[in-house]
């Protein structure tokens, strides 16, 4: 009896060490197979990615693929999971990580969550995966049948230029993520996915419209048209920047127009002038705006102030908000300047002479740590005719009257400048504004504003 006690007991023990013990976790580990399609992207291009084109994937011109999708885990903001995807009689891993970001349409009160990810394998590029946890009606591309459930999108290309598009229901792990502290997401992995597969239909500058100019006006709180000394004045571009693309009968266009406003004032014996950059900008779907990001966006944003006769610029101060930078930032930014002590100019300095002055200066820019809203972006304490700034790379997109939107604003203290008993004088003045803009980050045109004016100036 003693021996098969023994045995049993030594057969119980072999089983606890035999069978795996699982610690418990978070992540969903369970492979799930999805079915998707895929096709080449030029021939998604041309058929998907046009005026005319229908609204969801042919069968006909497209071909099967299926996605096991498992070992998903969710850490704050930290998203990852692997998957199986097999298609064109090939067998491809996906290791996916990245980041949880909020989409667009979540200031439009549907629930969507957008992952920007790397496919840590590289043999993809994660276009799109949205987690679409919400019934109201969204455009689906594959599965008609999801298109007012919750669901994922997940949009791939490979290294063999093909597209991958898959749409499935949410598994459970990603059902219940919590949206209120998420950045908003980049447009490349929002809205305009698709900017790497489909060509746009047209890029132009057009006239600017009522539209703009309503959105400026409401930027504004008023569009200011006075042109005088002591006034406010808005300046506008000439033309809007436009871009369209077409995308499974859905038309989706950009529109940014660059703007600004001045001020400028008698020198008695003293004033503060004021020379800004600023945006109106908005995204339509089928003629609606929407509240993505544009992918217009303006570097190298050049902001110079320049003095005449008596005159002399003692202080500069830059503020502004721009990606990753606002009022309070500590930055490097680049400095124009020129002293009237390196002037040589006989009688009083006309436009021509102050324009060229000017364009030196922004031809000889010097690196400067400032704080925007603070510091005194001058380079010297002696008098300056000529003080400026570039935001060089740093990017501005935002429509200037929106929450957080972007703009840059120069302030000069200008002093005057001559003898005790100098009575008054007439003297040019001048601003300068300039800037690159450019669409999906390749530069796509420049700009400039330049603004003359007279003011008079005494002790």
């Amino acid at each position: 009896m003693r021996k098969v006690t023994s045995i049993l007991l030594s057969f119980s023990l072999f089983l606890m060490l035999s069978i795996p013990v699982y610690a418990e976790s978070s992540n969903d580990s369970a492979l799930t197979k999805h079915f998707g399609t895929y096709m080449p992207i030029k021939q998604f291009d041309e058929v998907y990615g046009n005026k005319n084109s229908v609204s969801h994937v042919n069968d006909l011109k497209s071909s099967g693929a299926s996605l096991s999708l498992g070992d998903i885990i969710i850490d704050q903001d930290n998203i990852s999971f692997n998957a199986k995807i097999e298609y064109n009689n090939s067998t491809k891993l996906l290791n996916a990580e990245g980041n949880l970001r909020s989409s667009y349409k979540q200031e439009e009160g549907i629930n969507s969550v957008i992952g920007e990810m790397v496919d840590q394998s590289n043999d993809f590029d994660i276009l799109l995966f949205e987690i679409y946890n919400d019934n109201h009606l969204t455009k689906n591309l594959v599965n008609k049948d999801l298109e007012t459930q919750p669901h994922v999108k997940l949009y791939l290309t490979d290294r063999e230029s093909n597209i991958l598009l898959f749409e499935f229901k949410i598994p459970e792990s990603l059902l219940n993520i919590e949206t209120n502290n998420l950045t908003p997401s980049d447009a490349q992995h929002d809205l305009f996915w698709f900017v790497s597969v489909v060509s746009p239909t047209e890029q132009k500058e057009i006239p600017v419209d009522e539209t703009m100019l309503n959105i400026i006006a409401e930027n504004e709180k008023s569009l200011v048209s006075p042109s005088a000394v002591g006034s406010f004045t808005d300046w506008v571009h000439p033309t809007t920047y436009t871009n369209t693309y077409y995308v499974a009968g859905d038309e989706i266009k950009n529109f940014s127009l660059p703007y600004g406003s001045w001020k400028s004032l008698n020198v008695t014996p003293s004033s503060t002038w004021i020379n800004s950059f600023k945006i109106a900008e908005h995204v339509t779907v089928n003629g609606k705006t929407t509240n993505a990001q544009n992918l217009f966006t303006y570097k190298n944003v050049k902001l110079t102030t320049g003095v005449g006769a008596y005159s002399s610029i003692d202080r500069s101060f830059i503020d502004g908000s721009m990606v990753g930078k606002g009022s309070g930032s500590a930055l490097a930014m680049k400095i124009a300047e020129t002293l009237w002590s390196k002037i040589n100019v006989v009688g009083l300095p006309s436009l021509s002479n102050i324009k060229s002055w000017i364009t030196a200066s922004n031809q000889a820019l010097t690196s400067k740590n400032v704080t925007l809203g603070s510091t005194n972006v001058r380079l010297n304490t002696s008098p300056a005719a000529i003080s400026g700034i570039s935001s060089d790379s740093y990017t501005l997109h935002k429509n200037t009257g929106s929450n957080t939107g972007h703009y840059l604003t120069l302030q000069s203290d200008v002093q005057f400048n001559g003898n005790s008993g100098q009575s008054s004088s007439a003297a040019n003045g001048v601003m300068y504004v300039s800037w690159d803009v450019y669409f999906n980050g390749s530069k796509y045109n420049s700009g400039e504003k330049t603004l003359e004016f007279q003011y008079r100036v005494n002790n």
